[in-house]
């Protein structure tokens, strides 16, 4: 029986290659007069920032930019790109790059209209938090490459004022427009395919996983899977841009399915990982995959046995789907040359402690199919340090 559930997306999804060509004429159906273009650095000295540029100024607006996007955001950086936004009188943003960069504009975008600091709106301000009440100013979403699905979320996740990886949620957030143009991943670097990869294989599975029902978005988080396993590896070892093509695809789709449908363990507990270790988010998302199945295995069984059947793999005799999906990632994991636990060096129980407190304050625990305790995590900590 198919559980109830109600699937809303606001945002008008443009897929294909040459795409991002095509964003003038959304800027002339959005009437826009003053641009505010953000990305950081690296994507500005691209191409794809004059494109983008070229295409404001085809459309007759004027554009206004700012670069200074970090990886993990913290609140002062999207209250400083709000305060532009709303200096300049910017009628939209237009966001090129990866799930950092979205973060900010989406927040922004929020502030450009609602006011206040992105920490007002924080799910960690409990009983404190502010919703927005205005709605925020258009967006269009490029990603650059495939692995955030920010482009199609009704989230962002910021560094709050205490260094803690905290999330607002709001259908305020969806972009006006998703241009997800493939090309634009083409020649993204090995290790930061490899992570991005991983990122997109954690949304699908934890989505998957998680308590809240969405049939459209858990077959969205079927296919995702199906791909990552198939094209992950010859992205990462050959450059293929078939392979390339698809893994947009399902970013794109794991990016709706852990919007609806939320993350578990791994985003939670890797969110400590990336503030106080500086590990990519992708790759600490991707080392707890095991470690959350392993410890889901009796809650999740028929879940784990459908991911199987969809990916086209069989299980044989008294084998458990834990298992056989455990060895599944393993080998996705040597096919991209990734190791399953993290070198942090010596981290005492004291930090573990305080990694696991901070876990327990995301949404990902409440949502997580089996119960967590801090006592949990921190054993789980343990599987993926060396």
């Amino acid at each position: 029986m198919i559980t109830s559930f109600t699937h809303y997306l606001k945002t008008t999804i443009e897929f294909g290659n040459g795409k991002h060509y095509e964003i003038k004429n959304l800027i002339e159906e959005l009437d826009a007069k003053k641009v505010l273009l953000v990305c950081d650095p690296t994507v500005y000295s691209l191409g794809i920032a004059n494109d983008i540029l070229s295409a404001i100024d085809g459309a007759g607006a004027s554009a206004v930019t700012f670069t200074e996007v970090e990886p993990d955001p913290k609140v002062k950086t999207v209250d400083k790109c709000g305060e532009l936004c709303k200096g300049e009188n910017c009628d939209l943003v237009i966001v090129a790059g990866g799930g950092s960069a979205m973060d900010i504009a989406k927040g922004a975008a929020i502030l450009a209209t609602n006011g206040g600091s992105i920490h007002d709106y924080l799910a960690g301000r409990g009983e404190d938090i502010k919703e927005p009440v205005n709605p925020p100013i258009p967006l269009i979403a490029i990603p650059t490459t495939s692995g955030s699905g920010s482009e199609v979320s009704e989230c962002i996740v910021i560094v709050d004022t205490n260094n803690i990886k905290d999330i607002m949620f709001s259908p305020m957030l969806a972009a006006t427009y998703a241009v997800i143009d493939p090309e634009l991943t083409y020649s993204v670097p090995k290790n930061t395919t490899i992570n991005t990869g991983l990122d997109v294989l954690s949304h699908a599975l934890e989505a998957f996983s998680s308590v809240v029902d969405d049939a459209i978005s858990e077959l969205m988080a079927l296919e995702a899977l199906r791909i990552v396993f198939k094209s992950l590896p010859l992205c990462v070892n050959q450059n293929d841009k078939e392979a390339r093509n698809e893994m947009a695809y399902a970013s794109l789709l794991a990016g709706v399915a852990q919007s609806k449908c939320g993350c578990v363990i791994p985003h939670a507990a890797s969110c400590p990982l990336t503030v106080y270790h500086n590990v990519p988010h992708g790759l600490g998302c991707g080392v707890l995959q095991i470690p959350t199945v392993e410890y889901n295995r009796d809650v999740c069984e028929e879940k784990y046995k459908r991911v199987l059947e969809f990916t086209g793999d069989n299980i044989s005799g008294n084998a458990n789907a834990a298992d056989v999906l455990v060895g599944k990632i393993r080998k996705l994991f040597e096919d991209i040359g990734v190791e399953e636990k993290l070198n942090l060096g010596n981290v005492t129980e004291d930090e573990l402690k305080k990694y696991a407190s901070d876990a327990m304050m995301d949404d990902g625990v409440n949502v997580n199919p089996r119960s967590v305790s801090e006592e949990d995590l921190i054993k789980i900590y343990k599987m993926v340090l060396k």
